[in-house]
């Protein structure tokens, strides 16, 4: 069973401040803005973005009192969920059986499924489990998503850091969970996380400060790091 790094969605009160900065600071074309059906049906209002074949996800609360509104209240703009991808949702659900981890939400369509774990039973954000035919499409980001990928900044998603009060009971989780053990320090530049990776091996920049707390636990690939 194989994971890759595919999706990274950040929560954020101002969605338009949001899109706009990820616009201008990293370059990036949005593919797709929900209507309002997502916050009908979710509680959330987002805009997804082609990062090479990766997608960044901006977020905002859009149903006052319910989870995504309270996950906000206490932990501000930053980092919601990480979302990974497998070539074997049958082999990914029989792990998370032998984990006991359970599954709160669950998106089923022909050409792609999705498994949110509860945040309970692993620990340091909200992470799901995702399978699409084929590998390389994506529907949540929209139909025409490849035709906003846009790599004159930056050109790929490589890593995510996880920050969290314990990170070695953490780490140790998400190991158990995807089967995979840790290596040690696994971070995206920084020591205390744990940390979801691609496995690429091209050069990657790390990215500071700014437009999201979220962005300082990014690492992005780069054409311009040689």
């Amino acid at each position: 069973m194989r994971w890759r790094l595919r999706q990274v969605t950040a929560l954020v009160g101002d969605l338009d401040a949001a899109v706009a900065a990820v616009k201008d600071e990293l370059g990036l074309s949005m593919s797709l803005r929900d209507d309002g059906t997502t916050a009908a049906a979710s509680g959330i209002s987002n805009a997804w973005f082609p990062l090479g074949s990766s997608i960044l996800e901006v977020a905002s609360p859009a149903r006052p009192g319910d989870a995504t509104a309270r996950f906000y209240e206490r932990y501000g703009d930053g980092g919601y969920m990480v979302i990974l991808q497998t070539d074997s949702l049958d082999a990914a659900r029989e792990r998370l059986r032998a984990t006991e981890t359970r599954i709160t939400r669950e998106l089923d369509y022909p050409d792609a499924k999705e498994l949110h774990l509860d945040h309970r039973d692993v620990g340091g954000t909200i992470l799901a489990v995702d399978w699409a035919d084929p590998p390389g499409s994506w529907r949540w980001a929209g139909p025409d998503w490849p035709a906003h990928v846009r790599t004159h900044s930056v050109t790929e998603l490589l890593c995510a850091e996880v920050r969290t009060p314990d990170p070695e009971t953490t780490a140790e989780r998400w190991g158990e969970l995807l089967g995979r053990p840790r290596r040690a320090p696994a971070t995206c530049g920084r020591s205390t996380s744990t940390a979801a990776s691609s496995g690429s091996s091209r050069p990657a920049v790390t990215a500071t400060g700014g437009w999201l707390a979220l962005r300082s636990g990014l690492r992005l690939a780069s054409p311009r790091v040689r």
